[in-house]
């Protein structure tokens, strides 16, 4: 065999040299079980204690949008449950809490995922230590994230709920005209906070 031809004959693969390229580690997937698990729990979480504060926030709204002029108002906290209770019962206190539990599912969801994985992020898969200003910026993060990715849900959620609330409160008060009932909760519902 001259050099010429061994030059040109192939030359088989032997272990240390492989001819497949180097093979990356698995990509994790998009919606892993374990940010589902955050997802589904944050929603769990956020209807639960929304419907525990169920009758405070529709006596919060209540008193938002009751008319100041007449003499039926409700006034007090307590006061305000207990004629909610005699007049309407459990379901006066739990009315409106699918519309609040429509809205918050999201927003609780979308924080405590966020906020999961903004911590994993920071502190490399937990490679480095999670202190307080890594916390806080995480929760803050979370914060503007689910506020900003569920805006038009709560809003209008809040709409419909206000527009229900007032609408029975017209009727039992005859208060005359829609438009003066639309007019009250466009002045009351200007600011929509999360707690």
């Amino acid at each position: 065999m001259t050099s010429e031809q061994s030059a040109v004959q192939p030359v088989a693969p032997t272990a240390s040299s492989s001819l497949a390229p180097a093979s990356k580690p698995p990509a994790e997937p998009w919606l892993s079980p374990q940010v589902s698990s955050y997802f589904i729990a944050g929603g769990i979480a956020g209807a639960a204690s929304r419907t525990v504060v169920s009758p405070l926030e529709r006596l919060k709204i209540i008193q938002q949008v009751q008319p100041r002029d007449t003499g039926k108002q409700y006034r007090g906290v307590w006061r305000s449950l207990v004629r909610m209770w005699k007049e309407e019962g459990f379901r006066g206190f739990m009315r409106g809490n699918g519309i609040n539990c429509i809205r918050i599912i999201p927003y609780s969801a979308v924080q405590f995922t966020t906020y999961e994985q903004l911590k994993k992020w920071f502190t490399s898969n937990g490679k480095k230590q999670l202190d307080t200003p890594t916390r806080l910026a995480s929760g803050a993060l979370a914060g503007v994230t689910s506020v900003c990715s569920s805006y038009l849900t709560c809003s209008m959620a809040l709409r419909l709920f206000s527009l229900t609330l007032f609408l029975n409160f017209r009727y039992r008060h005859n208060i005359p005209t829609r438009s003066s009932a639309l007019a009250i909760i466009d002045r009351n519902c200007v600011h929509f906070g999360h707690e």
